[in-house]
């Protein structure tokens, strides 16, 4: 009888066990599970307060739909200390900032679509045409002959497509020009100018090549340090 006993009773601890593992979710390598308890609206960015492994963080993505409550998954955060927002009008002591976010644990199409939307994507081309500026060069030159220009300081005119700003402490700047070299015809600038949509201007800046800031912030070429020309 005592046998009986200690068999049964093994047998319902190994089954318990065995539910309670397959209970368990099991996420791949570099992701992250969140539940959401607090969300912020910005204009270019949502904010949000969620609990990872039971402590509570904020983060922030571009403009898309979280609700308080559910739960979300993410990879590859950038941390940003003493982040403030000017918008908000409000200083995170950390947040950290998310390419990509989803409803699913394997979220491999969504992160693409964020990946698409993000500000390292090449935006839409836009029927644009730039008069020729003495001194300055075209985003096609400029493609066409990375390697020449990396570490040096160009001058590009071109329109403005795309602005961010109170990104990593700096501006976002996309230009357009209405050259193309191989398909690319959208340029990054970072510095401190701020500009509107559909601004046509002079920008001066350092080439940088291969930049990779994390989070999903890669750019074959971008033109840092950047400053208006008069």
């Amino acid at each position: 009888m005592r046998i009986f006993f200690l068999a049964f009773l093994l047998m319902v601890t190994t089954q318990s066990c065995f539910n309670n593992l397959t209970e368990m979710e099991v996420l791949a390598e570099g992701v992250h599970k969140i539940e959401i308890k607090e969300v912020l609206d910005g204009t270019q960015y949502i904010y949000f307060k969620a609990i990872e492994d039971d402590e509570e963080y904020w983060y922030a993505t571009m403009k898309t739909e979280i609700k308080v409550g559910e739960t979300y998954y993410y990879k590859d955060p950038l941390e940003m200390p003493n982040f403030t927002s000017k918008e908000l009008n409000k200083t995170f002591e950390t947040i950290y900032f998310l390419n990509n976010i989803s409803t699913s644990a394997n979220f491999e199409q969504a992160e693409d679509k964020m990946k698409a939307a993000h500000a390292g994507a090449q935006n839409e081309k836009s029927e644009i045409k730039i008069e020729p500026l003495e001194g300055a060069i075209t985003i096609a030159e400029l493609y066409a002959n990375k390697e020449k220009y990396a570490g040096k300081k160009v001058t590009v005119k071109g329109q403005v497509v795309k602005f961010n700003s109170g990104i990593m402490d700096m501006c976002w700047t996309h230009l357009q020009d209405g050259t193309e070299h191989e398909g690319k015809f959208d340029l990054t600038f970072t510095g401190l100018d701020e500009y509107k949509v559909g601004d046509v201007v002079v920008i001066e800046g350092v080439v940088a090549i291969d930049k990779d800031f994390g989070a999903g912030y890669k750019y074959e070429l971008i033109v840092e340090k950047s400053v208006t020309k008069k």
